[in-house]
């Protein structure tokens, strides 16, 4: 049963319980991922996400709905801050000091031969001041500016993050494709 997203949206702000319940229940799946994009720990990024909600319902008067992409993108938001402000906590987003290494290409071919499951694990490895930029800055679309703005960091931290991240990952790609072929 397709659910209309403006119409939860309503009743949730004329305070239906019902609504609420459906409204977490159909974005709450996509919500946890993001959290665990930002939180290694599957507690504390549930957590985060429980919190998120209650965030999101508190404020809930104060949006306009205007399109689902749009109730989707105000709830990920909210996790987003919800985790950052987590790690700020719990002092760990930490920055790795970054040497200059050489670019690694890789083939295309790679990426078929991994499973989705394998690449989140890989993004989940990362030290987490680079796994929270490389987040940021691909899956949330934020430029380089506003990371640094929201993460208290440079501009050029951000970038040296974000650069050391996508040469860590192309490295571990690299050894998971050596890994898989050995399997076969």
């Amino acid at each position: 049963m397709l659910m209309n997203i403006g119409i939860l949206i309503r009743e949730a702000k004329e305070g239906f319980v019902g609504a609420k319940t459906c409204l977490f229940n159909s974005y709450a799946p996509q919500m946890l991922i993001i959290c665990r994009r930002f939180v290694r720990n599957r507690e504390d990024a549930e957590e985060i996400m429980m919190d998120g909600f209650y965030n999101f319902f508190e404020k809930l008067d104060d949006f306009n709905y205007e399109s689902d992409a749009g109730v989707y993108k105000w709830i990920k938001r909210i996790m987003v801050f919800k985790c950052i402000d987590h790690m700020r906590r719990e002092k760990s987003l930490e920055m790795v000091a970054i040497e200059e290494a050489d670019e690694i290409t890789i083939d295309p071919e790679v990426y078929s031969t991994l499973s989705a499951e394998t690449i989140f694990k890989l993004i989940c490895d990362l030290p987490s001041g680079c796994r929270t930029v490389f987040n940021l800055y691909v899956m949330c679309n934020m430029s380089h500016k506003e990371i640094a703005r929201e993460l208290h960091i440079s501009e050029s931290t951000s970038k040296s993050q974000y650069a050391h991240a996508k040469k860590t990952l192309q490295k571990r790609l690299t050894t998971s494709k050596d890994d898989n072929e050995q399997e076969k």
